[in-house]
């Protein structure tokens, strides 16, 4: 739940999208996800190109969702792949202020 409780403090620049890998999820089941975990921004179903194009660009840890894959689209549009794994909120504050100082 660390994006959920972080990302407020972030401040108006910064929002959450989250992309579902698995292609067989339905909106109304990622509403029901997003729902059950007070989770209240975007979420989407990556496509096959989508899942394609992420693990070419990223690596196929990436588009499995137990490494905890995220990236951060910075005011320009570069993306920046963060490293794998479970993230605190300090490391992902720390993160988004790296990407923002550019």
């Amino acid at each position: 739940m660390v994006v959920r409780d972080t990302l407020p403090s972030l401040g108006p620049d910064v929002m959450a999208v989250s992309i579902s890998v698995d292609v067989t999820d339905s909106p109304d089941v990622l509403r029901r996800f997003a729902a059950s975990h007070g989770f209240n921004w975007p979420f989407a179903i990556a496509d096959r190109p989508m899942l394609t194009a992420l693990s070419n660009d990223f690596g196929q840890d990436f588009v499995i969702p137990p490494t905890e894959p995220m990236f951060i689209i910075d005011a320009r549009g570069g993306v920046h792949a963060l490293p794998l794994g479970h993230k605190s909120s300090g490391t992902l504050t720390t993160l988004v202020n790296r990407v923002r100082a550019g």
